[in-house]
């Protein structure tokens, strides 16, 4: 039988072997759109789809380092599998951010440099981004 002892040490050992990490628990700041670098500007309302399975989907994700460090991966969700969530993966070490988020965020993912853009709204139309505020998440 297990002891007490013995289980904390396994479940010690699983926590610490886990490569995920929460987006929420990373460092972020709140940026207003105005203050965005200018390339992350010009990509943030472009829309693009891609073609999987024969049905275009809407493009999430978009990096703008000249040679990609993470990949985008959409998940359904292991219980309401009408729900997608996403992950970066750091393709150095593998360390997996997982895009979950307690407060309101929009689904544009813009990745420039070590830094994670996301906006703090829904629905976003260029003609209203002056009013918008965006989430900076340091990745490391």
């Amino acid at each position: 039988m297990m002891t007490i002892r013995n289980f904390s040490i396994l479940f010690i050992l699983i926590m610490t072997s886990c490569k995920s990490t929460g987006i929420e628990n990373l460092n972020s700041s709140v940026i207003k759109y105005a203050d965005l670098p200018s390339a992350v500007k010009k990509v943030m309302f472009q829309t693009e789809y891609i073609e999987q399975d024969g049905n275009k989907k809407l493009k999430l994700y978009t990096e703008l380092n000249p040679i990609p460090k993470y990949e985008y991966i959409s998940k359904q969700h292991k219980i309401m599998s009408w729900i997608n969530e996403g992950e970066l993966i750091r393709k150095s070490d593998k360390k997996t951010y997982e895009l979950n988020f307690s407060s309101e965020h929009g689904t544009k993912y813009v990745v420039q440099g070590d830094y994670l853009y996301v906006p703090r709204h829904y629905n976003i139309h260029k003609r209203d981004s002056l009013k918008y505020s965006i989430s900076r998440f340091k990745l490391d």
